[in-house]
């Protein structure tokens, strides 16, 4: 028996009453039973999730009182669906058939974003930057689905002075670009996307921001990514361009008889579950 949805069920309607206390307490129920993730009905379970972020997005930024606990509902509600996405393929599949759902996503990351910097608004954009990066890994549908959809977003995120939703996002970025700046060649001459990806470089180069890295590699498969961005590119910028490129440089030499490398491509997919990140149902 599904153990997850009458939790769920309970916080629709705490939700629908705003009871947000409750709502937060049943997701962290809900976040104790991880494994029953594996075993979860995809349309109940993604509908429910979705009912409570509909909830969520109507009243963000409404009641400055209730401001702490809505983002703090918010916040679980992006775990459940970051360790759902990261257990079960069919939730990570299903999501692609539940549009109302990413687009309330879209509106609480806005909503969020514009809120005091001195609120807890940083845990809830990690939380739903890891959530969207698993839903993206190693589904190249989703991947191209959610960078199409969460663009201008991804420049809110990328640019937010907090280093860790900076870090998330980048993490994100690379999650869908691991396939798709390599398969759409045109994707750079998109000015958002030149703003994301450039962004993201930066990050890396003056900060030591970990996923811009592999941002950087994904690009340099991509062939207006030079001719695009290098002209755009401060010292820095051209400094880590160049080391990466004398890096993979480096490796052809170690190839194999046919002349291929024979080192298997590591980087990581930006993959997260709740052992990594922001460490699960506590705080950020």
């Amino acid at each position: 028996m599904d153990g997850i949805q009458p939790l769920l069920e309970s916080c629709v309607h705490s939700s629908s009453i705003n009871n947000w206390v409750d709502v937060k307490d049943s997701l962290r129920n809900v976040l104790a039973k991880e494994s029953d993730f594996k075993s979860v009905v995809v349309g109940p379970f993604l509908q429910s999730l979705n009912e409570v972020l509909k909830s969520l997005a109507e009243k963000l930024g409404s009641d400055s009182e209730d401001s702490k606990v809505l983002q703090g509902c918010a916040a679980e509600s992006f775990r459940c669906l970051r360790q759902a996405c990261a257990l079960n393929s069919d939730v990570q599949s299903g999501l692609s058939s539940c549009p109302d759902l990413l687009e309330n996503t879209k509106l609480i990351i806005e909503k969020v974003h514009s809120l005091d910097s001195k609120s807890d608004s940083e845990n809830v954009l990690k939380c739903s930057a890891q959530f969207l990066g698993n839903t993206c890994a190693s589904n190249t549908e989703n991947q191209k689905l959610i960078w199409d959809m969460f663009i201008q977003q991804l420049r809110l995120l990328v640019h937010h002075p907090d280093s860790k939703v900076c870090d998330y996002t980048c993490m994100l970025v690379h999650t869908c670009l691991s396939s798709l700046g390599r398969t759409d060649q045109s994707l750079l001459t998109d000015p958002l996307a030149q703003d994301v990806v450039l962004f993201c470089i930066q990050a890396t180069a003056q900060q030591d921001v970990e996923w811009g890295l592999y941002v950087l590699e994904d690009m340099l498969r991509n062939d207006l990514f030079l001719s695009t961005l290098y002209a755009k590119m401060g010292h820095k910028e051209r400094v880590l361009l160049l080391e990466v490129m004398l890096a993979e440089m480096s490796e052809i030499p170690g190839g194999t008889e046919d002349g291929t490398s024979g080192q298997q491509d590591g980087r990581p997919d930006g993959g997260q579950s709740e052992e990594s990140g922001d460490g699960g149902g506590g705080g950020g």
